[in-house]
């Protein structure tokens, strides 16, 4: 399993490659910091699995890279992890093709860690 884990902060992204290893262990995790990086990634693991896509990324332009990413790769799993968690970006980020949104308080909560 491949899965491309593009956020900018480094102790979520560190956090969220552990538990994903924990409970994947034959996973490839691939991180990207920008959407430059995660461009790179998506090019050179076009065969990933599942994207997990922080809306929020330095150079994300609201989300105009999660209906670009869907459109040019469609068999790619995308879950939102964001820092948003009001009812319209959720709504819109599913309505443009994610499959799940995670929002990051959530993950403070469950995980107990802040960053």
């Amino acid at each position: 399993m491949k899965i491309i884990l593009a956020d900018d902060h480094p102790l979520f992204r560190q956090a969220l490659t552990l538990t994903l290893k924990s409970h994947f262990s034959d996973a490839e995790v691939f991180d990207a910091q920008t959407i430059p990086e995660l461009e790179q990634h998506l090019q050179k693991e076009n065969d990933a699995d599942l994207l997990l896509l922080d809306l929020d990324i330095p150079g994300a332009q609201g989300f105009n890279s999660l209906i670009t990413i869907r459109r040019t790769y469609p068999n790619l799993g995308v879950v939102i992890i964001s820092g948003f968690e009001d009812k319209e970006t959720i709504y819109k980020a599913m309505s443009f093709g994610a499959a799940w949104f995670y929002t990051k308080i959530y993950a403070r909560i469950r995980y107990g860690y802040c960053y």
